[in-house]
């Protein structure tokens, strides 16, 4: 029989499995090319485990989610905890995506002024 409030290693699967998967769309969409090259560049992991990864043939570990939370920040963060992501961590992802549209924008400005 089981513990009241533990839960059943089905769950526990089924959460591991929703979080490597939203893990995995995150990177897929930053890095739609050489996700595992970019990844490794961005959080010093090896090419080869973050590829694992994304064939989910392994999910990554904390230590892994703590240095991606460091480098990708409340969007990252915000994508993994999907709707149980609280308000104010889906508005900083929201104001953190709008800074690098507004930058995105901006560059692409400034190259079209040399263009003329």
């Amino acid at each position: 029989m089981r513990k009241s409030g533990v839960p059943s290693q089905t769950v526990v699967c089924s959460v591991r499995n929703d979080l490597a998967e939203r893990v995995n769309e995150f990177l897929r969409r930053r890095y739609p090319v050489k996700t595992g090259e970019n990844v490794r560049s961005d959080i010093g992991i090896n090419a080869t485990t973050v590829q694992k990864w994304l064939d989910r043939s392994s999910a990554p570990s904390s230590w892994a989610l703590v240095k991606m939370i460091s480098a990708y920040g409340p969007e990252f963060l915000a994508a993994v905890m999907g709707d149980t992501a609280p308000a104010w961590l889906r508005q900083s992802a929201h104001v953190e995506r709008r800074a690098q549209i507004e930058a995105q924008m901006a560059a692409l400005s400034q190259e079209l002024q040399g263009m003329s």
